[in-house]
């Protein structure tokens, strides 16, 4: 079972020259660094393949922590980062002129998972191959409850479309960078061709929306309620699927010369 609190990280290379490097560093010596964290469980890191709708940066990283509280989970993360730590490596400079360094975070939030269905492992031994993450807010007047019941019944439904295994849902606890939208589903697949899957969700979709009740979106929920307004319930602020680069652990794989690992 997943964890209660997800950090989502969102980052790009300063310099797309220094890929290697920005994936070198964060693979192999900051995330393991941030997993001696209290309460960080374990983290997953993707790459983005295919963005549906909005601005989608093109690394995601998510880490699974054993907090119940968003607030607590960040007091934690940066009390950890302001002590010294041995084999630590600060952030590589971003290429001149560019101030900073080379791996800008783009977006940080804290989500609170409200739901979780099918199978979910984020662990490193089975993280999935790739991952569909959709953003989402309710449209104007909509009654929050009943729009999440319907929402998890959706949920349901999507996962039985080939090349899904599991999914959960968060609400928005804690927004540390950037902006946020208030909800958010991280689907796992099976497979990681990302583009048979979106062929295989975009037929159950086009199935749905013309009301044919073969499609497997109908298995529990149904069409999607509109509002007063016509619009439907659940607007999507972001939309896409992400390949696996990385699942590390607390172990580092780039140390610093003569460091010993603890």
């Amino acid at each position: 079972m997943l964890a209660n609190i997800l950090m989502v990280v969102f980052s790009h290379p300063q310099d797309p020259a220094r890929e290697a490097e920005f994936n070198e560093w964060y693979t192999g010596n900051h995330i393991p660094d941030v997993l001696h964290t209290p309460g960080f469980r374990e983290t997953v890191r993707y790459k983005l393949a295919k963005a549906t709708s909005g601005d989608i940066p093109p690394y995601l990283a998510l880490y699974q922590l054993d907090h119940d509280d968003a607030e607590a989970a960040d007091a934690a993360l940066n009390k950890h980062l302001a002590t010294p730590f041995p084999w630590r490596i600060p952030m590589p400079p971003a290429t001149p002129p560019a101030p900073g360094g080379l791996v800008p975070l783009d977006f940080l939030w804290y989500y609170r998972k409200t739901f979780e269905v099918g199978k979910n492992d984020q662990s490193p031994q089975g993280a999935a191959k790739a991952i569909m993450v959709t953003m989402t807010r309710p449209a104007k007047g909509v009654p929050i409850v009943p729009m999440n019941k319907w929402y998890d019944g959706h949920v349901a439904d999507i996962i039985k479309t080939p090349g899904f295994r599991g999914a959960a849902r968060y609400e928005l606890a804690k927004l540390r960078i950037g902006y946020a939208s208030p909800f958010l589903a991280v689907y796992e697949l099976d497979t990681d061709d990302v583009e048979q899957v979106a062929k295989n969700l975009a037929k159950q979709r086009e199935l749905w929306l013309a009301g044919d009740k073969s499609s497997s979106y109908y298995s529990s929920t149904g069409p999607m309620p509109t509002n007063s307004y016509g619009e439907r319930w659940v607007q999507a602020d972001g939309f896409a699927y992400f390949s696996l680069v990385s699942a590390p652990t607390r172990t580092p794989t780039l140390m610093p010369s003569g460091a010993a690992r603890s």
